[in-house]
């Protein structure tokens, strides 16, 4: 791996300038005190960019690309998602935001709402819609969702089972894990 990485620890605790990063077969869960919980998805680069400890301020994250969720059980506390393309002001509300290779973001407000802004302009995503940006462009509201299309990974992280059968285990453990897993 690389020397300037360390591997994460359960309960470990973070702080500002913290970075986290996830592999093809990674996923990391952070949870706060106020019960808001953020998963990051595989193949995923975030950082802390504000004290999570301060509660007169928002919490503040860059997403440097990858896929990221939210709920928050306790709205009283803002959160800023910073992305190559668009920021999310994000309160009390259950989301999603994925950042591609190019920059471009896109974000899916299952419940609440969020203002999503650049310096090209801002759009408020309320309930059940997405809304996307490109870098140097305004966001745009986008598609109707619904609960249903949740991304699955939030339940449950994407696997490449073929994948992680080949690389991890011994031949005569691979039929038991697949039979568990698909």
């Amino acid at each position: 791996g690389d020397p300037d990485w360390r591997k994460a620890i359960l309960a470990q605790i973070l702080g500002n300038g913290d970075e986290l990063r996830t592999g093809p077969f990674g996923g990391r869960g952070l949870a706060f005190n106020e019960r808001t919980q953020m998963r990051i998805h595989a193949n995923t680069r975030i950082r802390i960019a504000a004290p999570l400890s301060n509660a007169s301020e928002p919490r503040r994250f860059d997403l440097r690309f990858g896929k990221i969720w939210s709920r928050a059980s306790s709205p009283d506390k803002e959160l800023l998602i910073r992305t190559p393309s668009a920021n999310a002001a994000i309160r009390g509300t259950d989301w999603y935001l994925e950042t591609f290779e190019s920059g471009g973001t896109r974000l899916v407000v299952f419940d609440g709402s969020v203002e999503f802004f650049n310096d090209s302009g801002r759009v408020v995503v309320p309930p059940g819609r997405s809304a996307g940006a490109d870098v140097g462009t305004a966001p745009v509201l986008e598609a109707i969702v619904e609960q249903k299309d949740k991304p699955r990974w939030v339940i449950q992280p994407t696997i490449d089972i073929d994948a992680l059968l080949e690389e991890k285990l011994p031949d005569d453990r691979k039929g038991a894990l697949r039979s568990i897993v698909t």
